[in-house]
């Protein structure tokens, strides 16, 4: 999976707000800090937002400083980055700044539940990635921007898309200016919204750059990737999906990630989605750029399923997984497993994490009475 460089731009109240409760936009940034920003996005190949940013903003998304535009012609570039959109519905407004301003090329990521109608009205202003999904996966996203040469990415998005970016792994690094205001509200949109990390899962940044603009102070953040690239801490998230299956006497309780080149691809538990085990499950609605990747999950994979229905081991060899890292060998008790045995024969690197035994098999103490 390749992916641009990522780099997510926001301004925020000094309670780290970054709009009021009622998601009016307000001035968070000076004439200096817009300027930084103004030459920050000359320097990437496109600016991305979310839907909601544009219904409650309507961002034009183009440089305002002339010699700033020259220079990217000069190079052989357009006057303004790409601007891209994520959508789920696809009912981004016609009249909107997005479509309507700069010469720059549009795109915009939806989903299956757009209508036909907004398909073909943004269309005539953008090009439009449709997902077969009622989500717009972040992984196939970026990929295909890389595809399109885009090597550079600014995300300006609100809270939501934030967040979604983080959790996803699809951040570098961080510019988050910091306004002397204080918002409050504990519906008040921040930089990172939607369902949050738990204390395993947070991001860990390294502080780079502190610079004052006037009353601005302007913080530039790498992600510390080391923190997140080892398999104690994959498991940890596998475990705590593991967590979220409700007991069964037919089958174990087991959670999975897949991961990819240190970032998460997705992950599941079982009978999340019908019989399906956690494997089978994050290995179907990942499926994006699976070959080569890591798959983490609590109890070794499972070679028979008495159903009858196709293994684990098959579908991980069907994907061209290259490793599989698990805590707990199969018990005995269904049938007797050698998931990880064939896996290593056919050539998978498997790693067995013996030091949360327990705690994987602790989730299924009701079977091993």
């Amino acid at each position: 999976m390749k992916s641009p460089y990522i780099i997510i731009s926001t301004a925020m109240s000094a309670d780290g707000k970054i709009a009021t409760s009622s998601r009016k936009p307000i001035k968070l940034s000076n004439k200096e800090d817009l300027k930084a920003v103004d030459k920050l996005r000359s320097e990437c190949d496109a600016i991305l937002v979310g839907s909601r940013t544009i219904k409650k903003d309507n961002p034009r998304l183009i440089l305002k400083n002339e010699k700033l535009k020259l220079k990217r012609v000069q190079k052989g570039f357009s006057e303004n980055p790409a601007k891209v959109a994520i959508s789920k519905y696809c009912d981004i407004p016609t009249k909107s700044n997005f479509l309507q301003e700069g010469d720059s090329t549009k795109y915009v990521f939806t989903t299956n539940l757009a209508s036909k109608k907004d398909l073909r009205r943004v269309r005539k202003y953008a090009n439009v990635i449709v997902s077969n999904k009622r989500l717009v996966n972040l992984i196939t996203l970026v990929n295909t921007l890389y595809k399109k040469g885009i090597r550079k990415l600014l995300v300006e998005g609100g809270g939501t898309t934030n967040f979604e970016f983080m959790k996803n792994g699809l951040v570098d690094k961080l510019r988050i200016a910091v306004a002397p205001r204080i918002i409050g509200g504990s519906e008040a949109p921040t930089l990172a919204d939607g369902t949050g990390f738990n204390e395993e899962s947070m991001l860990k940044l390294k502080l780079l750059t502190v610079k004052k603009l006037k009353d601005i102070v302007v913080l530039w953040y790498k992600k510390e990737y080391g923190f997140k690239m080892n398999d104690d801490f994959y498991m940890k998230i596998a475990l705590q999906e593991a967590k979220k299956c409700k007991p069964s006497n037919k089958a174990y309780s087991t959670g999975a990630v897949i991961v990819n080149n240190g970032k998460i691809l997705g992950t599941c538990y079982s009978r999340k989605y019908r019989r399906m085990h956690a494997e089978e499950c994050v290995l179907k609605y990942s499926k994006s750029y699976l070959e080569g990747s890591v798959l983490y999950t609590t109890i070794e994979p499972c070679s028979t399923r008495l159903s009858g229905e196709i293994p684990c081991i098959k579908h991980i060899l069907n994907k061209k997984i290259s490793r599989v890292v698990f805590a707990a060998y199969e018990p005995k008790i269904f049938v007797n497993g050698k998931g990880a045995q064939i896996l290593a024969k056919k050539g998978v690197k498997v790693s067995h994490l013996k030091k949360f035994e327990e705690e994987s098999l602790a989730l299924n103490s009701h079977l091993l009475k």
